[in-house]
């Protein structure tokens, strides 16, 4: 009894699910195909003049440059002011001010160095004056016929040549001295 129960019940569900779907396709109505309504478009007729037209057309994408420039500055300092027309994207013209930077220290060491200068300047003055009269004491003291040795290179090079003939009086060049250039 249980074998028959069993293939009783699934071919009983699949006959009664065939005629369900019989019942469905017998009621469904036809389609009732519309014509659309023909609407005339309203049409305004104007004048039209021959020039240039530029659209607006937008979008979307990276930008980059062919050349890059990097800008370094002649003195070192803090950026106090930034130009508005330096930001990405803006066009500037040659020579426009960019950026300003504090010169507190540039002027400090500018003052410095001009110390420096005069100081330089004054201490060359007072050398050329001892010069003078060391030479006036040398040809006082009657030793005019031994000259100094002068180093020169009117080019540069490694080796040291005597500009003139001379009688050497002190020299004072040693194996492994290292020398420096002006």
């Amino acid at each position: 009894m249980k074998f028959i129960l069993k293939l009783i019940i699934p071919v009983v569900f699949i006959v009664l699910a065939f005629m369900f779907v019989k019942i469905l396709i017998s009621k469904k109505q036809p389609n009732l195909s519309r014509v659309p309504d023909v609407v005339a478009p309203q049409v305004d007729i104007i004048a039209v003049d021959q020039k240039d037209h530029q659209p607006p057309i937008l979008s979307y994408g990276t930008v980059q440059s062919y050349f890059e420039t990097t800008l370094t500055p002649q003195v070192s300092g803090q950026i106090i002011e930034v130009a508005e027309e330096f930001r990405v994207g803006n066009m500037v013209k040659q020579g426009a001010l960019l950026a300003r930077i504090d010169d507190t220290d540039y002027t400090a060491v500018l003052a410095q160095e001009s110390s420096n200068l005069s100081t330089a300047k004054r201490t060359l003055l007072e050398e050329e004056i001892k010069a003078k009269q060391a030479a006036q004491d040398w040809q006082a003291s009657g030793r005019n016929s031994i000259a100094h040795l002068t180093l020169f290179c009117a080019n540069p090079s490694s080796k040291l040549r005597a500009p003139i003939s001379n009688l050497l009086w002190r020299p004072r060049l040693k194996l492994k001295l290292i020398l420096s250039a002006p």
